[in-house]
């Protein structure tokens, strides 16, 4: 496990600057995923299921105004920071490995 934490400020005031902490990458892509289905159901609030692509969750981290994170590096003993590309790879990352082959959705083939 890798500590790290996700800083986020959404809008150009310093006042929305805010961090959440995790204990590893895989549980940070998860939380952000969160972050994100979060601000869709705030904005449609009738929807009875939120349903979003890579590129929907690419804009949304451009679209902040600024976003990095921080991985604890064992070997240094010190935060190695990332940048949204890294972010980014990660979601990507993250999302392939969840999603099944279309084969495997259908039965019997």
């Amino acid at each position: 496990m890798t500590h790290t934490v996700l800083l986020i400020q959404p809008a150009a005031a310093k006042a929305t600057r805010t961090y959440y902490d995790y204990e590893s990458v895989p549980e940070m892509v998860d939380g952000f995923c969160q972050l994100y289905e979060q601000r869709l159901r705030l904005q449609d609030p009738a929807r009875q299921q939120v349903e979003y692509g890579l590129g929907d969750l690419n804009r949304f981290i451009d679209d902040l105004f600024d976003c990095d994170v921080l991985t604890y590096d064992e070997a240094t003993r010190s935060y190695k920071p990332h940048n949204k590309a890294w972010l980014k790879e990660q979601c990507y990352r993250q999302l392939k490995a969840r999603a099944k082959p279309v084969n495997e959705t259908r039965p019997g083939v």
